[in-house]
């Protein structure tokens, strides 16, 4: 791949489901991509094949390794995906969540961090910003049912607390921080 249609990819949530769909997607693609992830070891295979990998040990809410992981080669990447979803455990007939706001809080971290990155300037910014794409849901449109008519017990019932969650985190970025930034939403089922 040519350096002049190489992007820069930072991505979080990138070690389950459709982060790491689209984190290979990205590596097969040639891009340069930062990961920020609890624990790494989850992704050295792709480490050790992709040489355009590079993949950060913190959390989403230390504010410097989400720095780190948006900046590459002292520049604001081109594109940031947010892929971040919640471990959800059984309780009781429900499911839940150690932590019930992580897509929401996660989601403000990462438009802070770029917010800051761009006020500090130290690093340069493409213009108008980086593009943001959000993995979000299906089941929580407001639009009208999005799913099969047998799924909604299990979407709205059992799946409250995530969706609840996930919903938090898409008015971030329609009503909220986000809503200034170049973005696109995704709602993978």
């Amino acid at each position: 791949m040519s350096t002049s249609t190489q992007k820069t990819v930072a991505i979080f949530g990138a070690t389950g489901g459709t982060g790491l769909a689209s984190l290979k997607l990205a590596l097969k693609a040639g891009h340069k991509v930062n990961v920020l992830a609890r624990t790494p070891s989850k992704l050295s295979d792709l480490s050790s094949q992709y040489p355009n990998l590079n993949v950060i040990k913190g959390d989403i809410r230390d504010i410097a390794s989400m720095k780190s992981t948006l900046t590459l080669n002292n520049r604001v990447v081109d594109i940031v995906i947010s892929a971040i979803g919640m471990v959800i455990e059984r309780v009781g007939l429900g499911l839940s969540s150690r932590d019930p706001t992580i897509c929401e809080e996660g989601t403000k971290a990462i438009l802070s961090a770029l917010s800051q990155l761009e006020a500090e300037k130290t690093v340069l910014v493409p213009a108008g910003g980086p593009e943001f794409v959000l993995l979000s849901t299906t089941g929580i449109s407001d639009k009208g049912r999005d799913i099969p008519l047998a799924m909604m017990p299990m979407y709205h019932w059992m799946l409250s607390v995530p969706h609840k969650d996930k919903k938090k985190m898409e008015e971030t970025m329609i009503h909220g921080e986000g809503r200034t930034r170049k973005w696109v939403m995704i709602r993978p089922s």
